[in-house]
């Protein structure tokens, strides 16, 4: 099968997503409680909770990888584009490289961190903090009008504007004839989308959902792909845990039990992915701008500037996230333009999560570098 088919679901089945996915889109007109820090929840488990962070510790390389990857897919989703070009704190690549290493930062602290309630943990501190800038950024947007706004270029000069134009339609040329698992449910849910974004233009239950989904998408859809065995029950415990410390982070982040895509089980929040993977992100694919490349481009140009030229480019990390099992867009177009550079960056991302993260061994390397990698940063930076 090609990988811009999507997969084949039973009428059932596209039932049970649409039903999802149109409870999810109520959340667009919902404010979140961006003042008080919720109290400890009725169905909090702190047993759950810790397998959660046992997992996480356990496949932290292949997590923190996932959550990277994904990131680069959620510029392609114009509700995020806009409300970081509005806040300004991305569009350049130092200043996309600062946002999301302080993003990894906090990461970090949820996982490893104390207990979310304990006011005087750091793990509750960077919790208020992200509510803090979720409500400055909720303010900003819902002061602005409801216009077309339009990200900067992460670097000036017609040589790159040049490149990220033929690179958009080089996106295009590959997903013009997309196939979509129900393509006038998904054009009336985007039509909708629109909509409500001009009469409620504010940072919703829906958005957080959304944002929720890049930080556990590609674990969710696909966590083989991303080198993490399902061979016995107690990787299978471990996904359920992974879900349940994403529920309780979103629950302490404002997110109402309703518009959350990890409550209850693995099995269940895989059904939310799917059905907005499906029904939502890939059809936004198709109205890809270049605000979004712009955006990509800033974050990837800032770690290859601030950590390794080697790091992967926004393209390849487009492309490498575009092949997980539940996106399926094979950009085609895109990698028969790649650099010798990125060719190499894009088929080694393939060989070590293909074949190299099979063995116990060399996962369990590769998790020891990425710790101590880890620790010497912050060492370094004093965080």
């Amino acid at each position: 099968m090609s990988l811009n088919c999507p997969k084949k679901f039973s009428e059932n089945e596209l039932s049970s997503m649409r039903r999802e996915l149109s409870v999810l889109l109520e959340g667009m007109r919902e404010d979140v409680d961006y003042e008080t820090f919720p109290p400890v929840p009725p169905w909090f488990d702190a047993e759950k909770f810790n397998k959660g962070r046992r997992f996480f510790l356990d496949n932290s390389f292949s997590i923190m990888f996932s959550h990277f990857t994904f990131l680069l897919i959620g510029m392609t989703v114009q509700r995020f584009v806009r409300v970081l070009v509005l806040t300004g704190r991305s569009s350049t690549p130092d200043s996309a490289f600062k946002r999301y290493m302080k993003t990894a930062m906090f990461l970090e602290k949820w996982y490893r961190g104390e207990d979310f309630w304990d006011e005087t943990s750091a793990a509750h501190a960077t919790l208020v903090a992200v509510r803090r800038y979720h409500r400055l950024a909720n303010e900003l947007v819902s002061r602005k009008k409801p216009v077309e706004m339009n990200a900067k270029a992460p670097v000036e000069g017609d040589e790159y504007s040049a490149a990220a134009q033929e690179t958009l339609d080089r996106i295009l040329r590959d997903i013009r004839h997309l196939p979509l698992v129900d393509e006038e449910f998904s054009n009336r849910l985007l039509k909708k989308d629109a909509s409500v974004w001009r009469e409620f233009p504010i940072v919703s239950q829906f958005d957080l959902s959304l944002t929720l989904l890049g930080f556990t998408g590609g674990i969710l859809l696909c966590p083989e792909y991303f080198g993490i065995p399902l061979q016995s029950d107690m990787d299978h415990e471990g996904l359920d845990g992974f879900v349940f410390f994403w529920r309780t982070v979103a629950y302490c982040l404002g997110v109402s039990d309703e518009y959350n895509i990890c409550r209850d089980s693995f099995r269940a929040a895989r059904v939310s992915a799917v059905a907005m993977t499906e029904l939502y992100v890939r059809p936004l694919l198709k109205r890809c701008k270049i605000d979004s490349l712009y955006m990509a481009d800033a974050i990837g140009l800032g770690h290859q500037k601030n950590l390794s030229r080697f790091f992967p480019s926004a393209r390849v990390m487009l492309c490498f996230g575009g092949n997980c099992p539940g996106v399926n867009v094979d950009l085609v177009q895109v990698r028969k333009s790649f650099t010798w550079n990125e060719a190499f960056q894009y088929y080694y991302l393939v060989f070590v999560f293909k074949y190299v993260m099979r063995f116990k061994l060399t996962r369990w390397m590769l998790q020891k570098t990425f710790s101590l990698a880890g620790a010497l940063y912050r060492s370094f930076s004093g965080r």
